[in-house]
């Protein structure tokens, strides 16, 4: 139990490389959570850029008529 509590407080230099680990992974996780939502919105910028062409296509194929 004792090695463990060393290695926590890693010789007095806890607070500096704990809070650079907490850093990290906010960091990390913000990349990854920004990712993410970039590309569902991505998608749905594709998918309405689909269905805006599918329609003027079949609008111009029908002639334009109703």
């Amino acid at each position: 139990m004792e090695n463990f509590i060393t290695w926590f407080d890693m010789n007095g230099y806890a607070a500096w490389v704990w809070s650079a680990y907490a850093l990290w992974a906010v960091g990390f996780g913000w990349l990854v959570i920004g990712t993410r939502l970039g590309r569902k919105q991505a998608l749905q910028r594709v998918a309405a850029r689909r269905r805006r062409a599918g329609l003027q296509a079949a609008q111009s194929n029908s002639g334009g008529q109703a």
